[in-house]
């Protein structure tokens, strides 16, 4: 198992300059709700399997990403070894939607297409990453 960290994600934008060296002294819209985000999460984690919240705008907009969220973790934080190894096959070849091209993966793994699709299926992989993509539609849609 890796390092487990929390992240908060805060809508809005930042009025300091960015120094991406040091994050001490970012300031603006969009911090203080990031700030409150890492501070749920520590406290409301869904048993440790979601380390990830947004805090927007809207009420609405929060439940919805929130919820996708909280459904694509505890997926990951269910999966088996192979399972991971999967995704990051995944995220190596640049695939960050449900739907692509199986047998080149599978090919690219040295394993067979049955073999992905069933890693696929029992990890709820595509599920976890329709959740991600719809996320981020969602935001865009929003103009978040």
């Amino acid at each position: 198992l890796g390092v487990v960290f929390r992240i908060g994600l805060g809508a809005g934008t930042i009025a300091t300059k960015i120094n991406p060296e040091l994050s001490l002294g970012a300031d603006g819209e969009a911090y203080w709700p990031a700030r409150e985000a890492i501070e749920y999460v520590h406290d409301k984690n869904w048993n440790g399997k979601c380390h990830i919240y947004f805090i927007g705008p809207s009420e609405e907009t929060n439940e919805i990403v929130n919820t996708l969220f909280a459904c694509s973790e505890t997926f990951k934080h269910g999966w088996t070894k192979l399972q991971e190894e999967t995704f990051h096959a995944l995220l190596d070849q640049g695939i960050y939607e449900a739907d692509f091209y199986q047998k080149d993966l599978a090919e690219s793994m040295n394993i067979s297409e049955s073999g992905l699709t069933k890693r696929l299926i029992s990890g709820n992989i595509n599920i976890s990453l329709q959740a991600r993509v719809t996320v981020g539609k969602l935001l865009e849609a929003t103009h978040v």
